[in-house]
């Protein structure tokens, strides 16, 4: 900040910030063309100000029509159903206004709390980590203003603010985030939770799309695929890549554009107990799932069981897929576990629908099918159309795909590229003309691991579609077309590397926070609860094991240093406000200096006495320097009754002197 700012000018800056801070958090559901005018109100307001050192002419009638006009507005436009993006407008256009009054303490607090109230609606919307830093930044430039706002006092506010009431003002700022943190820690692990949060109803879902409701036309994945948005992440070993395919959903209708999940494949009853208990084969996963605004639960191709705390899980036994009866608008937890090295899927009620093709498919697929296909050997059919597809140099790509009235032949014949979906389709459908059951299924390939968390990222752009066929005596297996082409687009390749690490290092905070925080629940905390009894019930005669003494040094760690931290913060705040101040410190290193030339100032002897001892046991050059020092310190300490930031900084500057004539000396 400028040495000539004043108080007034320097809360208008705080204040500038954190409004528009806390307003571009919500722009999204603000109104556009609102949030222009009230842009370009804002601008005219500060430019005028900066110009004329004055608010806008504009009578405060007209102002206070304004803003009842505001309220009314919102109220015509308020809906249950979708009540916040009113409610941001409205204190959008509310806090331009108070920008254009003149300003008081009042107004000030006013303008505070409006921002306050966009960053509660922006909590209604995400409460993820980038939230939690949001939120220290609000609370320390809020506590700052506050400060600042103590000294405020009409008119005398206009006077130049000194560097030091700034400096303890962000000290003291710092100093009270950093206590409040540990206790606001604890009142979120004890205070009282519900089943359900209280105001559920305000909460609008933030969901990543993931392409895969119950139909799917041909490229709608590519789309999804070049988002680089988080999807999930498991909790599991790590296993090889092959084995990385998480199920979600299975189509088994095609209507030559778009494939369907008919009723026979999508889950109708509730899961009970599997028969699936050979506990070696079995793959555990954690599963945090982001919403997606569907039913259906990823899981580790094939799963046998879905556990979750809350919801009940249908289940497919046709198609071995599992969901919830409603669309997944949070967050949600729950374990799973699959079988990798086997493929326990049921055998289908009817092979017809696995065979069902496209009224307007083309002539030159099935006569390419025909010359391909051995009857009666489906091993050695799927051997041929994988040769066929790698002998013509068959390419994945995410853009560019074929979109005519007959996309699969123009895939197959012409532009021989494509995403996951069209090699899927392709195989698909071939295989289905030569006889074997066929069906595709919906989900996400491969994953990133990360070793400090230990668990998989997966993201958007790693949705996936993948065939399975029906042969006698193996059941359903499982074939990757896109395993067929022979290379990639440039550019389609994964982000790997230092960039790749970068990103797990800085996942793991989040995937903490998630678990930590926003998965915090009142089944949590009753758990909680009972473990602080049940150790505290057992007092002494309790044994911890050596984990459990591990977890327990971990926390006492953590207590000790925020207490460091904190105590370190207060003796610094408490030593600094005892210290003397600096031209005095300046004055005795000045003492030292002439120290180095045989001389000691003695109590009672004044600094003019000290320095004409100096005469004739230094140079020239230093005597001066010491007058000078001794002119200056004696005006200010005397005449002027103050040290200003020019004086003590030109008593600095001459001490630099004196110790440099000193060395040279010496």
């Amino acid at each position: 900040m400028q040495r000539t700012m004043n108080l007034r000018q320097a809360i208008d800056i705080l204040i500038l910030f954190l409004s528009v801070f806390t307003v571009s958090l919500n722009w999204r559901i603000a109104n556009t063309a609102l949030t222009i005018i009230s842009s370009i109100g804002l601008a005219l307001e500060i430019a005028y100000r900066v110009a004329y050192g004055a608010s806008l002419p504009i009578p405060r009638w007209l102002l206070n029509a304004l803003g009842i006009g505001c309220v009314i507005l919102t109220a015509t436009r308020f809906s249950w159903e979708n009540p916040l993006p009113p409610l941001v407008d409205c204190i959008l256009l509310l806090m331009v206004i108070k920008w254009v009054e003149r300003r008081n303490a009042r107004d000030y607090l006013q303008m505070i709390a409006l921002s306050l109230f966009q960053l509660v609606i922006y909590a209604f919307y995400t409460f993820d980590i980038t939230f939690f830093i949001i939120l220290l930044a609000v609370f320390y430039l809020g506590t700052l203003t506050l400060l600042l706002l103590t000294a405020f006092d009409g008119e005398k506010s206009l006077t130049r603010l000194e560097s030091g009431f700034l400096k303890r003002s962000f000290m003291v700022s710092a100093l009270q985030m950093i206590l409040v943190l540990p206790v606001t820690t604890l009142l979120f692990f004890i205070l009282p939770r519900t089943s359900t949060p209280i105001l559920a109803f305000l909460q609008k879902p933030s969901v990543g799309r993931t392409g895969f409701t119950d139909n799917i036309s041909l490229g709608e994945v590519g789309e999804i695929q070049e988002s680089e948005s988080i999807a999930f992440r498991a909790t599991a070993e790590k296993l090889p890549d092959d084995k990385l395919y998480w199920r979600a959903i299975v189509f088994d209708f095609f209507d030559g554009k778009r494939w369907y999940a008919s009723k026979a494949v999508r889950p109708d009853e509730e899961l009970s107990e599997r028969n699936y208990r050979n506990p070696d084969s079995q793959v555990v996963q954690v599963v945090l799932l982001e919403p997606h605004g569907e039913p259906y639960l990823v899981c580790l191709d094939v799963p046998v069981e879905v556990v979750t705390a809350r919801k009940k899980v249908l289940i497919s036994k046709e198609s071995v897929v599992f969901m919830f009866r409603h669309p997944i608008w949070s967050r949600i937890k729950y374990t799973c576990k699959s079988l990798i090295e086997e493929r326990p899927i049921p055998e289908p009620r009817s092979l017809a629908p696995y065979l069902q093709l496209p009224r307007n498919l083309s002539e030159d697929v099935k006569r390419l099918v025909e010359k391909l296909a051995v009857p009666e050997r489906p091993e050695l059919t799927l051997r041929h159309l994988a040769k066929w597809f790698r002998d013509n140099r068959f390419i994945y790509d995410l853009s560019n795909l074929p979109v005519s009235e007959d996309p699969l032949r123009e895939f197959l014949f012409k532009t021989r590229r494509g995403n996951c979906e069209y090699f899927a389709s392709a195989f698909g459908v071939m295989l289905r003309i030569a006889g074997i059951p066929t069906r595709l299924v919906g989900g996400y390939r491969g994953g990133k691991y990360n070793p400090l968390g230990g668990y998989y990222l997966v993201l958007h752009r790693d949705a996936h579609v993948w065939v399975e066929a029906y042969i006698d005596g193996q059941g359903w297996v499982r074939i990757d077309p896109v395993s067929f082409a022979v290379s990639e687009v440039a550019g389609m390749q994964k982000p790997s590397g230092f960039w790749l690490k970068l990103r797990l290092y800085g996942d793991i905070i989040s995937y903490y926070w998630d678990q930590v925080v926003i998965l915090y629940d009142v089944s949590k905390q009753m758990k909680l609860v009972n473990l602080v009894r049940f150790r505290m019930k057992l007092g002494r005669h309790f044994k911890m094991e050596w984990p459990d003494v591990k977890k327990a040094k971990q926390t006492l760690m953590m207590i000790v240093f925020f207490l460091a931290i904190s105590g370190g913060f207060i003796v610094a705040l408490r030593v600094r406000k005892h210290r003397l101040p600096e031209h005095a410190r300046l004055c005795r290193a000045f003492e030292r200096c002439l120290w180095r030339y045989g001389l000691e100032r003695p109590p009672g002897m004044s600094l003019e006495e000290f320095v004409a001892l100096l005469e004739g046991k230094a140079p020239a050059s230093v005597v001066e320097q010491a007058r000078r020092f001794v002119n200056l310190y004696s005006e200010c300490l005397y005449k002027n009754s103050r040290f200003s930031e020019e004086n003590v900084r030109e008593l600095r500057e001459i001490v630099k002197e004196l110790r440099k004539g000193a060395g040279t000396t010496r």
